[in-house]
């Protein structure tokens, strides 16, 4: 095995590290206190969630299409306007609180990633049997994109 060369002395063309004053000094901030001036720029929501209950009614109500582990509700909502809506739908039965969120995560994941095939004016609810948890991300992406076609225009 070879071993690089190191030198041990910094060496004195470089730049000093620099440290803002609050840093600088841990006791007592220093210079202009509160938020940045830029901060983070707003999020770009491309997918809404379900907040109405009669949409839930009438999510309940459809007709479910399945694919694999993976099964989907649709209904038009009242404008077509609307971004598109998504409510995710994982029982008891695919595990603890912790595998039904990871299960939901993943969901949410390959839905960001299938964003083009998500209609404007149409609620989507998202339902995950237990085999589910072992699909793998790419196979999750495949039925997800496979359902989406399937709906109707």
């Amino acid at each position: 095995m070879r071993e690089a060369y190191v030198p041990a002395k910094h060496s004195q063309t470089g730049e000093e590290a620099r440290f803002s004053v609050s840093d600088a000094d841990t006791r007592r901030p220093g210079g202009r206190q509160g938020p940045s001036a830029q901060g983070p720029l707003p999020a770009d929501r491309l997918i809404w969630h379900v907040d109405r209950r009669a949409t839930f009614a009438e999510l309940s109500r459809a007709r479910a299409l399945r694919r694999g582990a993976i099964s989907v509700r649709v209904v038009r909502l009242a404008s077509e306007e609307e971004p598109p809506r998504v409510a995710f739908a994982i029982g008891k039965r695919s595990g603890n609180a912790v595998a039904r969120n990871r299960i939901r995560r993943r969901l949410r994941a390959a839905l960001h990633e299938e964003a083009e095939g998500l209609r404007n004016g149409r609620a989507y609810l998202f339902g995950a049997a237990p085999a589910t948890r072992d699909l793998s991300m790419s196979k999750l992406r495949a039925s997800v994109r496979a359902l989406l076609t399937m709906v109707e225009p």
